[in-house]
């Protein structure tokens, strides 16, 4: 991202253009006819380019949809994969359109449609650093191609890895590694699709593949979203996709987020494109389908499970994670109370921390007096020695649990244990009066 920003900064500073800008954008696609393209019409051609540029431009998003796939692995995930997601998308838009702006202010557009390496050759129209950014760019260029190679490793293995789970595919793909705990088996097979692939040098052939069978799953993943809004709306959701508009169809009242609603259309319209215009998507993709779809048949009858059914959505629940909860217990106590209360309010999902601030202000005495540190200091031990047996009972009840004792201002330290990542949820033990 250094990079990318380095390039847009100098390139719209020291080697932009307004004038070649401007004449450049107006151009819809290269008049030339293009081997790997399936025009539709004879005649043309410029426009047919520029259609078959579209299909290829929605590549720029690979990648985002794994953020989502790996929300098992992550801590926190109502909290980072919402936020991970907005601002990768809003990268991908700054970046995507920043550098074809530049680009084009930058060199013709013969030149950046022939360049193999086109943000090297970017990098090098940049006046006075160009020769040495140049070398640097193509480095940072292949280290970014290995990284989205691996996010498609693991987003692709994860996901058949959870239809092993729940029998859409084979058990056999549901295996964890012993000593890393990663989906080792799927990540081997689909790793060694990855380098057949890649060794047969055909980019244009990759791009067909994947543009057929991303946008087919985005179309599905955006319907999914609006059937689940109507049929599950009162699922937990943690954050929810924006501008929902409600519509009465056949006397029910349906939910479409429009944002869910506009990605289908353009999704299926781009399709179709791809459909079109890429001879090898067209044939391959729909091949991978018709494959696919036989395979899960045969599967299905062989384990005597149904074709179409609702049952395997019924025993998917959202996942859980091991949370962090920090219990203020406010010491002497009761030790059979606390551990009774603290088993009616809290389950065992939770990791608990048993916590206990020892204020010298609520005390009436001085940190700074040694006579009254050495009290503090002795409070504190024996309060954390009485929490230390609570958590000893907890765990003989199944929970994590470890305790704590702190001197120090009440109102600070629960400021910051408020405020750290650490905590997922604050519980506070009340004495009964």
């Amino acid at each position: 991202m250094i990079v990318e920003v380095l390039i847009l900064i100098l390139g719209f500073t020291l080697a932009f253009s307004v004038g070649q800008f401007l004449n450049q954008v107006k151009i819809l696609g290269a008049p030339s006819i293009l081997d790997n393209i399936s025009y539709l019409w004879h005649g043309g051609f410029q426009i047919q380019n520029f259609i078959y540029g579209t299909t290829l431009a929605m590549t720029s998003f690979i990648g985002i949809e794994s953020i989502a796939q790996a929300a098992e692995e992550t801590r926190r995930p109502s909290r980072w994969i919402p936020r991970a997601n907005k601002l990768s998308i809003l990268s991908v838009l700054i970046f995507a359109l920043g550098l074809s702006a530049v680009s084009v202010g930058v060199m013709p557009w013969e030149e950046l449609a022939s360049a193999h390496d086109p943000m090297a050759a970017l990098a090098s129209h940049i006046p006075i650093i160009g020769a040495y950014l140049a070398p640097i760019v193509a480095l940072t260029g292949f280290a970014i191609c290995y990284v989205s190679t691996n996010t498609g490793v693991i987003g692709v293995s994860r996901v058949v890895f959870s239809m092993g789970k729940f029998r859409l595919l084979p058990k056999w793909f549901y295996k964890v590694h012993s000593r890393f705990m990663t989906p080792y088996r799927t990540i081997l097979v689909f790793g060694l699709i990855g380098v057949g692939m890649a060794l047969m040098g055909e980019l244009h052939l990759v791009a067909d593949l994947y543009n057929f069978g991303a946008l087919l799953s985005y179309i599905i993943v955006n319907v999914s979203l609006i059937v689940l809004r109507n049929t599950e709306p009162e699922a937990y959701r943690v954050w929810k996709v924006p501008g929902d508009v409600r519509v009465r169809l056949g006397g029910r009242m349906l939910t479409l987020p429009v944002i869910s609603l506009v990605g289908a259309v353009s999704c299926f319209v781009i399709w179709l494109l791809v459909i079109s215009y890429h001879p090898a998507g067209r044939v391959l993709g729909t091949l991978w389908v018709v494959v696919g779809l036989v395979g899960f048949y045969i599967f299905r009858r062989r384990i005597r499970m149904p074709i179409l059914s609702n049952k395997t959505g019924k025993t998917i629940h959202p996942s859980g994670y091991v949370m962090n909860a920090l219990v203020l217990v406010r010491t002497p106590e009761d030790e059979e109370t606390v551990v009774r209360s603290i088993k009616e309010s809290v389950d065992k999902r939770f990791r608990l921390t048993l916590f206990n601030i020892i204020d010298p202000a609520e005390l009436g005495v001085s940190i700074h007096r040694r006579a009254d540190f050495e009290q503090l200091r002795l409070s504190q031990e024996e309060s954390f020695q009485e929490l230390k047996s609570i958590a000893e009972k907890l765990r003989s009840e199944g929970y994590v649990c470890e305790a704590r004792a702190e001197i120090g201002s009440s109102k600070t330290i629960l400021t910051r244990e408020l405020e750290s990542d650490r905590n997922d949820a604050v519980v506070l033990i009340k004495r009964r009066t």
